[in-house]
């Protein structure tokens, strides 16, 4: 039989595990269209064999009739050794709800009886769509979809390894000037980790300065790498040396286990760009790159755009990295996108911009042609270049 062995208010979505409630709601896809998913998770323990049955909620809470489409999905960032995904199956996959109308959903779980102890993980998605069924005039068909996460950790042949490592450690200067940090844990078990972390910072010698703690997170699936941020900041003086030590703790079985990284640093922000360079697709525009060289002891998360302007100046296009990048202290993170329009043959500069820190910027341009049978044209992409990052 397969047991509940707690529920965490957590939902599973496309892009990984966020932060959810005791019941998920959908994302209005149009006025008047919305619903929940209730529980947000199915956190669940389970032997070789097992078999077992839970049950979701589907509440109609717009005010329109809803048809939606009940499925079972991998998640893709999850191996194919820790999919759940064969293992699960729902009834019914339509469903046609009424106004403040409520439909009941079966998850089926069967474990096969040669698994190994570890921990599986797939979805159940609610989606949404013109392909459901019918469910009269004012039918939502517009697609939207919420997922309810499914951690199984099964206990069979071997052993449930839980285990981290702290693969980078950083303070970071914040956008108000204070220091906070960054690391990126990496579960090496293999099984879902749940871990929560201090950080005690001192001037060698000295009693600490300050402790701060990591956001809480959520679970973290075997061989994912996740990065974690400080929760608040630190006021600290430049020029002052400062050591940091930070503790993860997270649980193995009725004990918990942590692991441990430290740095020496001073606030010294130093940004360059570096290895700016373009090369031409065939399909779309050109593939752009820089390196945000970090030559300090402080990170720095920088907002970084490219802009495509003409030899007089003239803007022709550019991209702009959506998420805030880290610069590593001490190393040279390499930022890829593609300008979203392809262009003419001519002659064209590439203008790259870093924010960081309280609004400091750091630029850099570099002439480049496309086409032609005079100068330098920018070289054509090699297959693995295309992608973007």
């Amino acid at each position: 039989m397969v047991c509940i062995s707690r529920r965490l208010i957590i939902s599973l979505l496309v892009a990984g595990i966020v932060a959810g409630g005791a019941a998920l709601a959908a994302r209005p896809v149009a006025a008047g269209v919305s619903f929940t998913v209730g529980p947000a998770l199915l956190d669940l323990s389970a032997t070789p064999g097992a078999t077992g049955t839970h049950e979701l909620t589907v509440s109609n809470t717009g005010d329109v009739p809803l048809a939606a489409n009940v499925a079972v999905e991998s998640i893709p960032e999850v191996p194919e050794d820790h999919t759940a995904a064969s293992w699960l199956s729902v009834s019914p996959s339509e469903i046609v709800l009424d106004l403040d109308a409520q439909q009941r959903i079966a998850v089926e779980i069967e474990v096969p009886e040669d698994s190994a102890s570890g921990g599986r993980y797939a979805r159940i998605t609610i989606t949404t769509s013109a392909d459901a069924a019918d469910p009269g005039d004012n039918a939502a068909a517009i697609a939207g979809q919420v997922g309810v996460g499914v951690l199984l950790t099964v206990e069979g042949d071997g052993e449930l390894i839980r285990a981290a490592e702290v693969t980078k450690f950083a303070p970071v200067l914040e956008a108000d000037g204070r220091i906070g940090f960054r690391a990126l844990v990496r579960n090496t078990g293999n099984v879902h980790l749940l871990p929560r972390g201090t950080i005690e910072v001192r001037e060698p010698g000295n009693a600490a300065f300050g402790t701060l703690e990591l956001k809480e997170t959520t679970p973290h699936l075997p061989g994912a790498t996740v990065l974690l941020a400080s929760h608040g900041s630190l006021p600290l003086p430049p020029d002052t040396p400062y050591d940091a030590r930070l503790a993860v703790t997270y649980a193995h079985g009725d004990e918990q286990q942590h692991t441990e990284a430290a740095a020496s640093f001073r606030v010294d922000a130093a940004l360059a760009l570096a290895a700016a360079t373009l090369c031409e697709n065939l399909d779309r525009g050109p593939t752009m790159r820089v390196g945000l060289q970090n030559e300090g002891t402080v990170g720095l998360e920088s907002l970084v755009s490219f802009t495509v302007q003409s030899t007089s100046g003239q803007p022709v296009g550019g991209a702009t990295v959506a998420d805030p990048a880290i610069a590593w202290p001490q190393e040279t993170t390499e930022l890829v996108t593609d300008l979203p329009q392809r262009l003419e043959s001519g002659a064209y500069v590439l203008a790259v911009t870093a924010t960081y820190g309280t609004g400091q910027t750091v630029d850099i341009e570099i002439p480049f042609d496309i086409g032609g049978t005079e100068g330098a044209p920018i070289p054509l992409c090699a297959s693995g270049a295309a992608s973007s990052s």
